[in-house]
């Protein structure tokens, strides 16, 4: 695993060593492709708090209650055209409906 190790221990080398060292090597430091992986995820999660910063910085700058009158507002608004909707109806003789065009 450690050529490196090879070549300076030369004669004195054994897989022994080795595998000491890369123990020790492996509880203080970890593997690139490790480091990568959380490294992409830390700055995946950071975008996404980023993301979810601003939409609470605007939900912050919302007036609520200009928001809630204006969802009145519109309901008001749905409710009068669907009475108008059924007022463009009368029922004829045979008691089916019919628009008022229709006559």
């Amino acid at each position: 695993m450690l050529d490196r190790l090879k070549t300076i221990l030369g004669d004195n080398y054994t897989e022994e060593i080795d595998k000491a060292v890369s123990e020790e090597i492996g509880k203080n430091f970890v593997s690139r492709n490790d480091f990568n992986t959380k490294n992409e995820s830390v700055k995946d999660l950071t975008q996404r708090l980023e993301e979810a910063n601003k939409q609470i910085d605007a939900f912050k700058e919302m007036d609520i209650d200009s928001i809630k009158k204006s969802a009145e507002e519109w309901k008001e608004k749905a409710e009068k055209a669907e009475k108008d909707a059924e007022a463009l109806h009368m029922w004829d003789k045979e008691g089916t409906t019919k628009r008022v065009t229709d006559f």
